[in-house]
């Protein structure tokens, strides 16, 4: 069905998809700090370079670099998810949460959408959302970001 539909669009016009997430949070120059945010503060192994985590203690950054992307053209949005899996989180102590990395920044990328649509109007918009456990990007059509919590265990 997903397929089918990004197929059908795409017969029309180039979908433009978001830029490096990754290398637009680099460019801001964050500190330890910045992503240990008030959650991990007492979490002795430095987080820095953890972007995935940002989604938990510094949403307003990646809601504004997606935003950003909305405003320059993007129409697919990726979650900020490359490495919110329990094999890379676990490089920081952090496995046990990845599943909560994932749900939260789901609800930032389409909290984001929700503001640009509200300003723009504009229509499609997908979500490309990581699969926790195999890294695979999987195109979920924003309307059921809203209707359900983004979990593995969904077969879309």
């Amino acid at each position: 069905m997903i397929r089918e539909a990004l197929l059908n669009i795409a017969k029309n016009k180039i979908l433009i998809i978001d830029g490096a997430m990754g290398t637009s949070i680099q460019e801001l120059k964050l500190t330890d700090e910045d992503f240990h945010g008030e959650e991990f503060k007492k979490n002795k192994i430095s987080l820095k370079g953890n972007n995935d985590i940002l989604a938990l203690t510094r949403p307003n950054i990646i809601q504004k670099i997606h935003e950003d992307f909305l405003d320059a053209g993007a129409e697919i949005i990726c979650t900020n998810t490359f490495n919110a899996n329990r094999i890379s989180q676990a490089d920081y102590g952090l496995e046990s949460i990845s599943k909560r990395i994932n749900t939260e920044a789901a609800k930032i990328a389409r909290q984001s959408v929700d503001n640009f649509r509200k300003k723009t109007k504009k229509l499609p918009l997908l979500q490309a959302q990581s699969d926790q456990q195999t890294g695979l990007a999987q195109f979920l059509p924003m309307s059921m970001i809203q209707q359900k919590e983004i979990s593995p265990s969904i077969n879309w």
